[in-house]
C-alpha cells in the first residue's frame, strides 16, 4: 500500500476540534495516510487559549507570500 501525505493547516484562531477531526480520520489504523500539522509561523494560537506549536519553523517564515512550515517528505 502506498502512503499519501496529508498536511493539516493550523491557522491563527483555529478551533481545536477543527484540527482533531482530520487528524483522527487520517491517522486511524491501517490507512494509507501520513499526517502532518502545519502552520504559517512556528505556532498558531487557538480559540481555547493555547497554541499549536510545530517542530518545523524556519526563522524567517512570514504569513504573506511564504510557504507553510511543513516538514520535508521522508527520504
Amino acid at each position: 500500500m502506498s502512503v499519501h501525505r496529508v498536511a493539516i493547516m493550523a491557522l491563527d484562531g483555529v478551533m481545536p476540534l477543527d484540527l482533531a477531526i482530520p487528524a483522527q480520520i487520517f491517522s486511524a489504523r491501517e490507512t494509507p495516510y501520513q499526517t502532518t500539522v502545519c502552520t504559517f509561523d512556528a505556532k498558531a494560537p487557538t480559540t481555547e487559549g493555547f497554541a499549536v506549536v510545530t517542530a518545523w519553523s524556519p526563522p524567517h517564515t512570514a504569513k504573506a507570500g511564504k510557504p507553510a512550515t511543513c516538514p520535508p517528505p521522508p527520504q
